[in-house]
């Protein structure tokens, strides 16, 4: 949870900021009434008024607003009668993982299905906000299959993951989500993740291993298909509903880590484009679902259909905006302050700026742990 004296330092500097905006605008002789101001973990969220304040104002101003008085803006995003301000947080705040899943247990609002993943803290109202992978026929809004995660060393592409894979196994029993982890880095950031009930195959670490997991799977969806259909239904969604659990569909879950490491090698990237690209095309209504991660969401290592099929954009901090304007489609993750500060898209054009959630590699380890002895105790 987060320490009572961080909050406090925070709710200080908060006050402190407003103020120094508000006397900064003033005396570049602008009028900028603050309407709210909200701590989140990165910065000072304004809600700023007034007729006269536009975008292209502060945008020309950001530059004398930080070497003048010290106000640093990493976002100015317009709204409906009001524009909202990101100023820089000096000290960041850290919002921890099992603070997140605490809440999730209490918020209302959570989704009731397991396939809804939690991303992390939504900056503009302190909300979490999930990747719902499947309709839970209650309202919740689902996205798309398949995601696309992008972001540079730093960013906290790594520990947004890892936060995944252990959603999928806290909240899901083994019988009812599959795991498939292919990773060129030997697993090394994912050691703990071994010994998961719900990961299949170990993790994947070669090019010819990953070829035939992806062949195989590709099989195992076209059985799907048929399954599905011949007992009359549209999508896995609706055939597992109100079967009997030993009879229901695994979701299948895949993390593909690091995949411009072997997009590189023509001879792979001709083996296994194909077999992608049909998976992320077709495998919505047989439950697969794609995670393609990449330091660099490069043009080269990434078709065009590939980042089209990936609809959901979960985009860390990247290294300039041409990265930026391919991984989320515009620019604005070249400014992420980096450490799990994202820019979600979840099958929309929608932006939602939030933080994601910290966990150590040795807490993760832990909590695989837990999972795994859980399951063992459910089964027993």
């Amino acid at each position: 949870m987060r320490r009572p004296n961080q909050q406090r330092e925070g709710q200080d500097w908060l006050k402190k900021v407003v103020k120094t905006f508000k006397q900064a605008v003033q005396a570049e002789d602008m009028e900028a009434p603050i309407e709210n101001a909200v701590l989140t973990p990165n910065s000072a969220l304004l809600h700023v008024g007034g007729r006269r304040l536009t975008v292209k104002w502060l945008e020309g101003k950001r530059t004398n607003l930080m070497t003048g008085y010290g106000v640093e803006i990493i976002r100015i995003t317009p709204m409906a009668g009001r524009i909202a301000v990101a100023l820089k947080r000096p000290r960041r705040g850290i919002l921890h993982l099992s603070e997140v899943w605490a809440r999730r247990k209490l918020e209302p609002s959570a989704p009731t299905k397991n396939m809804a993943l939690v991303v992390g803290e939504q900056e503009d109202d302190g909300a979490l906000f999930y990747l719902s992978l499947e309709s839970d026929f209650e309202g919740q809004e689902q996205a798309a299959p398949h995601t696309l995660v992008s972001g540079t060393t730093g960013s906290g592409k790594g520990i947004l993951v890892s936060n995944l894979i252990l959603d999928v196994c806290a909240f899901n029993d083994p019988k009812s989500v599959e795991i498939y982890l292919i990773d060129p880095k030997r697993g090394a950031d994912y050691l703990w993740a071994r010994d998961l009930p719900h990961l299949r195959s170990g993790i994947v670490e070669d090019k010819e291993a990953a070829i035939v997991l992806l062949r195989r799977l590709v099989a195992d969806m076209e059985q799907r298909y048929r399954q599905i259909t011949q007992a009359g239904c549209a999508n896995i969604t609706l055939y597992n509903r109100g079967r009997a659990a030993e009879t229901r569909l695994p979701h299948v879950v895949i993390f593909f880590d690091e995949v411009a490491n072997w997009m590189q090698d023509e001879d792979f990237k001709k083996e296994v484009e194909g077999v992608i690209n049909e998976i992320a095309t077709k495998s919505r209504a047989a439950g697969l679902h794609l995670f393609m991660i990449y330091q660099r969401a490069d043009k080269d290592v990434m078709s065009m259909q590939l980042r089209t099929n990936l609809g959901n954009k979960l985009i860390l901090r990247l290294g300039d905006e041409g990265s930026s304007r391919i991984a989320l489609g515009e620019k604005g993750a070249e400014g992420l302050q980096g450490k799990g500060h994202i820019i979600a898209k979840l099958g929309t054009n929608e932006k939602i700026y939030g933080q994601v959630p910290f966990i150590e590699q040795d807490e993760a380890g832990r909590i695989a742990s837990v999972i795994a002895s859980a399951c063992v105790r459910k089964t027993s």
